[in-house]
């Protein structure tokens, strides 16, 4: 499908297994997925199961307006033989090669081991994604309306946390609780707030309204509003020999 501009529109899969619970559960991290990408072709890839009187995605978001197409895959039982297994697995991989798509959100449930995580990543390799991303925000953390992640990965937050409205975090954030004494507190932030690549924001503090956070930044106080609040610097940990050639694009920091 080609926009009026004459580029070819996004094709994004959505990978999302379960039922009525698991798909609920995973409304935010989709609601997300829609507003960084308005104009996206999104498609929701989840299971079915014949027979079974379950309540799938496709039954759930079919007119919710958050996808534009699904792709539906059979689970095989234990009665399903070997070549229909292998049958099942090589229809859907032609049917996701033929779609186009270079960009997957996985947003599996936790039940998943990590050798099912590794297994399903070469299979949407061969598939053809390019761009592996995954995000989960779960459906009782507090987000408020229009939060962007431009560049998702590595973002862990917390199940208690509470993030305002026109919000901005970007990658390998973690929003997280802090000692056992403190594990039901989480961090709250507030209204337009960015929270820079690789910060950390531990504990039940308070950050206020247009706050900026940056990059790898370990916040574990209030921050009020109106500031910023920034890393260390870097320590130099080594001085070249004023005699030695400079070999090296930059100096060595940490």
């Amino acid at each position: 499908m080609v926009s009026g501009a004459g580029r070819r529109q996004e094709r994004i899969l959505v990978f999302r297994t379960g039922q009525l619970g698991d798909m609920i559960a995973a409304l935010p991290s989709i609601h997300a997925i829609r507003a960084r990408w308005p104009k996206a072709h999104l498609t929701l890839l989840c299971d079915i199961h014949p027979g079974q009187s379950y309540v799938m995605g496709s039954d759930i978001f079919r007119n919710a307006g958050l996808f534009d197409s699904f792709e539906l895959y059979e689970v095989p039982n234990e009665s399903t033989s070997l070549p229909r297994r292998f049958l099942l697995k090589l229809k859907l991989l032609l049917r996701l090669r033929r779609g186009g798509y270079r960009t997957l959100f996985y947003l599996a449930p936790t039940l998943r081991s990590p050798r099912q995580i590794e297994r399903d990543r070469r299979f949407f390799r061969l598939a053809g994604v390019r761009n592996f991303y995954g995000i989960e925000l779960r459906d009782t953390s507090r987000v408020g309306h229009r939060l962007l992640i431009p560049h998702q990965g590595g973002i862990v937050i917390h199940h208690s946390a509470t993030i305002g409205d026109d919000c901005v975090i970007h990658q390998n954030v973690t929003l997280g609780a802090g000692t056992l004494e403190t594990i039901n507190r989480a961090p709250i932030l507030g209204d337009r707030v960015e929270v820079g690549c690789g910060a950390a924001i531990i504990g039940g503090v308070v950050i206020g309204n247009d706050v900026r956070i940056g990059p790898n930044a370990v916040v574990t106080m209030n921050v009020s509003s109106g500031s910023t609040a920034v890393a260390p610097p870097p320590r130099v940990v080594r001085l070249r020999n004023r005699a030695e050639p400079d070999t090296r694009d930059a100096q060595e920091c940490s």
